[in-house]
């Protein structure tokens, strides 16, 4: 899919220009003959929580109700892009480092990421930071801004992969 009018959505709901699929976070939009029959059942919803669940790059749904049974929406999307997902730890604090900001740089592009698992009502998001990279195939660096106010250089490499930073493992700029 090259735009959003071809995932389904009315034309007039469409951008007159063509959104890249590969920089965008997944859509979940599903047409009603495409959707399976409990999607379509009216229930009150109560949380959804975004993450990498397979770890396989793309960004799948959990979606809890309040009488009823939490869903996972697994992203069988085919694949544009490459991608980059980015866990953060604060070994003194022995746990993921909420607030930090990841910036991943390739060339002339950065991409920037805050760590904060927490804007969901009664749910936590996935914790790692993640980075749809488009037709990127190698970041040069990433740089860890620490709650604090420290920062770490880290080295780049190959992208389309699991990646953990610990503070206090590399240089500061």
């Amino acid at each position: 899919a090259d735009s959003v009018s071809d995932w389904g959505l009315p034309a007039e709901a469409a951008p007159e220009a063509p959104v890249e699929v590969a920089e965008q976070v997944p859509s979940y939009y599903l047409p009603p003959q495409e959707a399976p029959a409990e999607a379509s059942e009216a229930e009150v919803g109560r949380s959804l929580c975004a993450g990498d669940i397979d770890n396989d790059g793309d960004v799948d749904l959990l979606a809890t109700t309040t009488a009823g049974p939490a869903r996972l929406f697994r992203n069988v999307a085919e694949r544009k892009g490459h991608w980059l997902l980015i866990s953060a730890i604060d070994p003194a604090l022995k746990r993921d480092a909420y607030g930090a900001i990841v910036t991943v740089t390739a060339g002339k592009r950065s991409w920037q990421r805050l760590v904060n698992p927490g804007t969901s009502y009664q749910c936590s998001h996935d914790p790692r930071a993640h980075f749809g990279l488009g037709e990127t195939h190698d970041v040069d660096e990433i740089r860890v801004r620490w709650p604090g106010g420290a920062e770490e250089i880290f080295a780049g490499g190959d992208v389309d992969r699991l990646v953990t930073l610990q503070k206090g493992e590399r240089k500061s700029p």
